[in-house]
């Protein structure tokens, strides 16, 4: 069975990350104005470019680090659920 993911935002990112992990499982990625790694590139990769661009890099590298976490938590707990389920 194969899904479709949809993303926004950094959730790109993550939907990046899911397509190369397991070019299997999906069927068809959706990006809505969402970030899109290219083949080798890692989220933090493009974290650094957004971040070195602000005057607050600090709290902005946290919250984008801590966001990006989440939404790779919920990933793999989907991923999970997914594969219980089939």
């Amino acid at each position: 069975m194969q899904v479709i993911l949809v993303a926004h935002d950094f959730g790109g990112a993550c939907l990046s990350y899911s397509m190369e992990l397991y070019p299997s499982k999906v069927s068809k990625a959706v990006f809505i104005a969402a970030a899109m790694l290219t083949s080798g590139q890692s989220t933090l990769d493009m974290f650094s470019q957004k971040v070195c661009s602000s005057s607050h890099n600090t709290w902005i590298l946290f919250l984008i680090f801590f966001q990006e976490l989440l939404a790779q938590l919920i990933i793999a707990v989907l991923y999970e659920v997914w594969m219980w389920l089939s």
